[in-house]
C-alpha cells in the first residue's frame, strides 16, 4: 500500500514552497535481501510492505539571478529510470540546501541514522543504538546535444556519521566511512518516445562504521523507454549490476525439496551479477482510466546471503501484475494517479510463506495506492 500527497505553492516572484508526505511503501514481491557485505540498511525490504507516514519534502525555493536556491527537507529525484520500484542511483534524500544555474545543479543534505553497535564479543553485552548524521553531496551538469537530447554527468559522495567512544553506554568509537558514485545519464524525448539511460561506478565501505576497513565496488547500468501510440503506451526497462566485494561469501544452492538454500560445497565468491527486465503495456480505456499489465523478471547469477531464521536469500522471480488506475495524465506513467493491482509472483525456490506460514514458491498480493498533487 502506498500514498503520496504533494502540496505546492508558487508565487509571482518565482518562489515556491513544497510539502510532500508519503509512506515510502514497498511491494512484498521485491527481492531485496541485503548481502552480508552490503552497506544498505540492516532491514531487508521484503519486510517493508508498509511504512509509517513521513514528511519527504518541506522546503522553500527562491529565484537567484538566472537560477534558484532551495533550503529545507527534500528528496531530489532526477530522471525516472526504473523497473518496478528501482530509482535513479543519484537521488538525494535529507535536509539541506541546493541550487541550480545554467544547467548545473548542486545539493548538500544530511540524513539521520541509528547505528547498532555492540562493544566486545561478550554475548551479554547490550546493543547500543547510536544517533548518527550522514552527509551527502551531489553535483550534476546538463549538456545539450541538440533538440530533445542531453547528456548529464553526475557525481555523488556520502560521508557516514562518526561518534566517539562512550564507556557509560558501552559504545565503541564509530570512525565513519565514505561512499561515492560517478556516472551519467543520457536522455532523449519527443511526443512519441522518451528514454533515460544511466551508467555508473560506485564505491561503498565494507562497514559504515569504518571498522573493518576496506571498500566494495560496483558497476551499474539502467535504462527505461516509453512509447506512446494512439490508444496505448508501453514502458520498458533493463537493470544490470556487477558487484565486487572485499570479503568473500559462501555460495548456496537450492535444496532438493526447494524449501531452503544449502551450502554449495566449499564454494565462496566475492562478486555477484544482478539483472532485471520489465515491460508494461498500458491501454487507455479513456483519458483517465488505464489498464496496465506489468511483467518483470529479476535474477541473480549466484545464491548468496542465506539466513535460515528469517528465510531470506537470493531468488529469481517472475512477477505478473495487472493494474487498474485512474490517472490525471494520459501517458504510460499516469502520475498522479489512484490505482489497485494484483501481483502473482513465481520464484525458483520456496522463499515465500503462505497464509499458514508454510514455504511456497508462489505469492499473490494486492496493492492499492494514491497520489494527490496540488
Amino acid at each position: 500500500n502506498y500514498f503520496d500527497l504533494r502540496l505546492g505553492k508558487s508565487f509571482d516572484n518565482g518562489a515556491k514552497v513544497q510539502l510532500t508526505v508519503d509512506n515510502d511503501g514497498y511491494t512484498p514481491h521485491q527481492n531485496g535481501f541485503k548481502s552480508p557485505n552490503s552497506t544498505e540498511p540492516e532491514e531487508g525490504i521484503n519486510d517493508l510492505a508498509f511504512r509509517d507516514p513521513r514528511v519527504r519534502d518541506l522546503y522553500l525555493q527562491v529565484p537567484v539571478g538566472d537560477g534558484s536556491l532551495w533550503a529545507g527537507a527534500r528528496r531530489i529525484e532526477w530522471e525516472d529510470i526504473r523497473i518496478f520500484d528501482f530509482g535513479n542511483p543519484f537521488n538525494v534524500n535529507g535536509y539541506g540546501v541546493g541550487g541550480s544555474w545554467d544547467g548545473t545543479s548542486v545539493a548538500l543534505s544530511v540524513e539521520d541514522r541509528e547505528a547498532i553497535d555492540t562493544k566486545g564479543t561478550d554475548p551479554t553485552d547490550d546493543d547500543v543504538e547510536t544517533p548518527l548524521k550522514d552527509v551527502s553531496a551531489v553535483l550534476r551538469h546538463e549538456i545539450a546535444l541538440g533538440e530533445g537530447r542531453a547528456l548529464k554527468p553526475m557525481f555523488w559522495i556520502k560521508q557516514f556519521g562518526t561518534a566517539p567512544e562512550n564507556k557509560d553506554l558501552n559504545q565503541n568509537t564509530i570512525k565513519g566511512a565514505t561512499a561515492f558514485r560517478v556516472g551519467g545519464i543520457y536522455s532523449s524525448w519527443s511526443n512519441a518516445h522518451g528514454a533515460n539511460i544511466g551508467l555508473w561506478f560506485e564505491s561503498n565501505p565494507v562497514s559504515t562504521s569504518g571498522s573493518p576497513s576496506g571498500t566494495n565496488t560496483a558497476v551499474g547500468f539502467m535504462a527505461s523507454n516509453s512509447y506512446e501510440f494512439a490508444s496505448f503506451g508501453i514502458l520498458t526497462g533493463v537493470y544490470l549490476k556487477y558487484d565486487s566485494v572485499k570479503e568473500s561469501s559462501q555460495e548456496f544452492k537450492v535444496s532438493s525439496n526447494k524449501k531452503t538454500l544449502e551450502a554449495d560445497g566449499t564454494k565462496t565468491t566475492n562478486n555477484q551479477i544482478s539483472s532485471s527486465i520489465g515491460v508494461q503495456p498500458v491501454y487507455y480505456a479513456t483519458d483517465k482510466v488505464h489498464l496496465a499489465l506489468d511483467l518483470n523478471y529479476a535474477a541473480s547469477a549466484k545464491k548468496l546471503g542465506w539466513n535460515a531464521e528469517s528465510r531470506q536469500g537470493d531468488a529469481n522471480a517472475l512477477i505478473v501484475t495487472p493494474v487498474l488506475r485512474y490517472a490525471m495524465n494520459r501517458n504510460v506513467m499516469g502520475t498522479p494517479q489512484i490505482y489497485t493491482s494484483v501481483s502473482y509472483g513465481h520464484y525458483d525456490w520456496k522463499v515465500k510463506s503462505d497464509a499458514k506460514g508454510n514455504p511456497t514458491d508462489t505469492l499473490v498480493t494486492t496493492q492499492t495506492g494514491f497520489e494527490v498533487w496540488f
